[in-house]
């Protein structure tokens, strides 16, 4: 199935290895049909791209990719070291993701990082160097390199799509490790063209599956209230003022202060920033800012403050605009930090903690400790997010350096044991032994075959 450069390419041979091998798969392979996912040949784009994306909605990210591709042009190691971490904040970057850009333009433009080296390594020696970047953790590198470099055969374990679509389409309430793992094999050599229709499935590709995991939802949770579909209705049925009155309003506010020209938001319909803005919707973060002219304060479509009577909003592409127009940054929802998360932030930084620092334990805990919160409260944060606890993440960090290392080097089996974070050669082999149901050895044997 030739897709051109747009598309992930895979081979009927692919289709026809799959439906042979998983019979569910293939019935499911057979009702979806064929797949199109888009991918990105620059590395060097699709790795700023995914840094962009990390911790918010495709809409953010996709808002924020555009304004960066337009204030460059072209998207490159020179490009990017040319502009200051203010500069790519000003476009709703983050400051640690602007500090992640930045440092991974400055290594490939002075060649520390090797770029069009990668395509010439393995899976797991691609994942090892990707890693290595700061803000690319194991499951960002194994989407570059099936976004990007196109690799056959990856099925992401740190993907919780891809477990939902096991799940469903397989009928079962978990997926542990030994199970992905039988899982995973069984597609091998052509994982990722698997990988896009559990994904597929798990989006609702297929309706009458259903995710056994999945909790019931109390129905009146799910959509609005009849009572707020009525206000909803009331304030738009108001007479407003029209979008020409409000953006000549707000070009004499900005004549009056700095006489910057103000660009009115132009992306989505005002109803749809008005319906944002009323439901505190955070999938529009990111994509617009609103101001409140009586305030003189602007702030997210998210943000929890009382709501403000539709005539005196105007909005904003972006933060910096609004700052330009005389406004406020609200201090309740940081609007002038784009996308102020704590418990995100947090659970991003034990994350990253976890990946710098998984093989020495000791280090681990006195770092978690410097976060200021206990661990009990840690480890609620890190699951609530990405749901799975720090011993879970932390044992499935060691068990894929484990299993790289027995793969690709001769290390003594108790070097590696110690190296990866275990105390012992007994714990390691237990350990190892229960998540890929062989022993370590037996694994390296099989894979040196």
């Amino acid at each position: 199935m030739q897709n051109g450069n747009l598309y992930f390419e895979y081979s009927e041979d692919a289709v026809k290895y799959l439906k042979n091998r998983d019979k569910r798969l293939g019935a499911a392979i057979d009702l979806i049909g064929p797949i199109q996912r888009r991918v990105d040949r620059n590395l060097f784009s699709s790795i700023i791209h995914h840094i962009i994306g990390q911790q918010i909605s495709t809409r953010a990210q996709e808002t924020i990719w555009m304004r960066l591709c337009e204030k460059l042009g072209k998207v490159d190691a020179e490009t990017i070291d040319g502009l200051s971490e203010a500069e790519l904040q000003s476009i709703g970057i983050t400051y640690k993701k602007a500090g992640y850009i930045k440092d991974f333009a400055t290594k490939v433009k002075k060649n520390e990082f090797k770029i069009e080296e990668l395509n010439q390594l393995t899976d797991s020696e691609i994942i090892k160097e990707l890693s290595e970047l700061k803000g690319i953790g194991v499951w960002t590198a194994e989407m570059l390199m099936i976004f990007s470099m196109q690799r056959p055969d990856v099925v992401s374990f740190g993907d919780l799509a891809i477990h939902r679509g096991m799940r469903m389409l397989y009928h079962k309430k978990n997926i542990d490790r030994k199970e992905f793992a039988k899982y995973a094999k069984r597609y091998s050599p052509y994982g990722t063209v698997a990988s896009l229709y559990l994904w597929a499935i798990a989006g609702g590709a297929l309706p009458d599956m259903a995710d056994p995991a999945a909790k019931k939802i109390v129905a009146h949770k799910e959509s609005i209230s009849d009572e707020k579909q009525r206000k909803v209705k009331e304030i738009e049925a108001k007479e407003i003022k029209s979008n020409a009155s409000v953006v000549k309003q707000l070009k004499v506010r900005q004549a009056d202060k700095d006489n910057v020209e103000v660009k009115k938001a132009n992306k989505y319909q005002q109803d749809d920033m008005w319906r944002a803005v009323y439901e505190s919707d955070p999938s529009y973060d990111g994509i617009f800012f609103y101001a409140v002219k009586s305030t003189g304060i602007y702030c997210r479509p998210s943000c929890k403050s009382k709501v403000p009577k539709r005539e005196n909003i105007c909005y904003f592409d972006t933060a910096e605009q609004a700052k330009e127009a005389g406004f406020r940054p609200c201090k309740r929802c940081r609007s002038d930090l784009f996308d102020y998360q704590p418990m995100k932030e947090i659970a991003e930084k034990v994350r990253l903690l976890l990946e710098d620092s998984y093989t020495k334990r000791s280090k681990t805990s006195q770092e978690l400790k410097e976060i200021g919160l206990s661990k009990h409260r840690v480890g609620e944060i890190f699951k609530n997010e990405y749901g799975i606890t720090l011993s879970e993440y932390t044992d499935r960090l060691r068990l894929e350096k484990a299993k790289d290392l027995l793969s690709c080097t001769g290390e003594d089996i108790v070097d590696i044991a110690y190296s990866v974070g275990f105390g012992g050669m007994s714990s390691f082999y237990r350990f190892f032994k229960k998540e890929t149901g062989q022993s370590p050895a037996a694994f390296r044997k099989e894979c040196q075959l």
